[in-house]
């Protein structure tokens, strides 16, 4: 289901933040690929830092 640089990127930020602050469930990411807009992107992963820290190191791993 995801490409070997997502599963990389998802291992890297549950390192960061713990694995209870990626979700990966399938109820929550088809609530959260809900629009009111036409759109075939699906959301592959709910990411919740807590600390200013926390963003900066997502989007570090983001950016990689």
């Amino acid at each position: 289901m995801y490409s070997i640089r997502l599963r990389e990127a998802l291992a890297a930020w549950e390192a960061k933040l713990g694995a209870g602050h990626v979700g990966r469930g399938t109820e929550p990411l088809q609530d959260a690929s809900r629009a009111t807009f036409a759109t075939t992107t699906k959301v592959q992963a709910i990411l919740q830092p807590s600390t200013r820290d926390e963003v900066q190191a997502v989007v570090r791993i983001a950016n990689e």
